[in-house]
């Protein structure tokens, strides 16, 4: 007879509430303009938003390949 083995659960995933997003994008943004330009920029230029974006590291997506969702919905 096989032994049974408890199923490895996988961590929950993490989630936001919008104020917590806007007080981490807001440090990211300040910390940010502090290091490159030395003050906090408001409204923050379109240049300095690009630079940003081009700096930051790139994660590994957990992205399907197209054509590929989840429980084999397609797109309607």
């Amino acid at each position: 007879m096989k032994e049974r083995t408890a199923a490895k659960r996988q961590p929950r995933p993490v989630y936001y509430t919008r104020d917590q997003l806007d007080e981490l994008y807001e440090k990211i943004i300040v910390n940010f303009c502090m290091a490159r330009y030395g003050q906090e920029l408001n409204p923050i230029p379109t240049e300095a938003l690009l630079q940003l974006l081009e700096e930051c590291p790139r994660r590994r997506s957990n992205r399907r390949p197209a054509g590929q969702h989840r429980r084999g919905y397609g797109i309607l």
